[in-house]
């Protein structure tokens, strides 16, 4: 069995706007996401939660990811959407998800902030590593990648990078199956 996690803020949307705008309801001026990463938890909570639950129709989709994801899904692979975005956001996610056309097989999302994003998402990772011959996923946030490569057996780790400049995508490979 195969199967493909893959993340949704920053990977599969661009969010960007969404966030600067909430950023410009909570603090009174907007934020980008180099800066968003900056901010205490709680801020950042904050401005994410509003982003997606006021501005979610400002995200727009990564076209060449959700291209990606549409060739692997009919390539047999079942797609998970594998986002740090917490379970009270359910209604917004999938309506996003349906607004941009994404087909999936699976949304996971976090039940709380208890623990870092990259250690929630490398546990997630590890459970589908049991159950499948084939794991790959696709991430944009660095740390994410290097700890999943660090703690995983099987997965291929994709890092997805955006050059803001250019509105471009690239898919970067970082770790082959052991």
């Amino acid at each position: 069995m195969r199967v493909a996690l893959v993340d949704l803020d920053g990977t599969l949307v661009d969010e960007s706007e969404a966030i600067a705008r909430a950023g410009m309801e909570v603090l009174g001026r907007r934020v980008s996401k180099a800066e968003l990463r900056t901010l205490s938890r709680a801020l950042k909570t904050r401005i994410y939660d509003l982003a997606i639950t006021k501005f979610s129709g400002l995200m727009k989709p990564n076209e060449e990811v959700v291209r990606l994801v549409d060739t692997l899904r009919r390539s047999g692979f079942k797609i998970v959407i594998l986002t740090a975005r917490l379970e009270s956001t359910r209604r917004e996610t999938e309506s996003l998800l349906a607004r941009i056309g994404v087909k999936y097989d699976e949304l996971v999302m976090r039940e709380s902030l208890d623990i870092k994003d990259e250690v929630w998402k490398t546990q997630v990772v590890r459970s589908y590593e049991r159950t499948h011959d084939i794991v790959i996923v696709l991430e944009d946030k660095w740390d994410n990648v290097e700890y999943m490569v660090r703690n995983t057996q099987k997965a291929w780790v994709l890092f997805v990078r955006s050059t803001p400049k250019e509105a471009r995508r690239e898919v970067l490979t970082t770790q082959n199956p052991r």
